[in-house]
């Protein structure tokens, strides 16, 4: 079975998103990723379900604030560019893990690319507060 369920969300950094599973794995994301991966309907066309931004349009730069909970289910967030409307399921996030989409092997999820614990910059699933960062 597979687990959609994160133990740890951190936002240690405005370049990074981090988030521990319950099976252990770790998932890390950068903004530029996270908003060309962005589910919403200004992103994805809701009839066809083809994606109208390019992900490869987005500036590797980009930085997030305003990391929250939504619900017990999902995360959304703020983006530099201005854009805040992505509502990002857990198991849309897990299916969509950088490590699952890196054929090198190059994980940033490896062990050698784990951040230490930040200072306060972690939200517990199913709290309903926003994540600190």
């Amino acid at each position: 079975m597979r687990s959609y369920t994160p133990t740890v969300i951190r936002r240690s950094d405005p370049a990074r998103v981090e988030i521990e599973w319950s099976d252990g794995a770790v998932s890390v994301y950068t903004p530029a990723e996270l908003r060309g991966l962005c589910p919403c309907a200004q992103c994805v066309d809701e009839i066809s379900g083809r994606r109208t931004n390019d992900p490869a349009s987005v500036p590797s730069d980009l930085r997030q604030s305003d990391l929250h909970m939504i619900g017990n289910y999902a995360i959304s967030m703020r983006f530099s560019d201005g854009h805040h409307t992505g509502i990002y399921t857990f198991p849309y996030l897990r299916e969509n893990a950088p490590e699952k989409r890196d054929p090198a092997g190059g994980s940033p999820s490896s062990e050698a690319g784990r951040a230490a614990p930040d200072s306060g910059g972690r939200a517990s699933p199913g709290a309903g507060r926003p994540a600190q960062g």
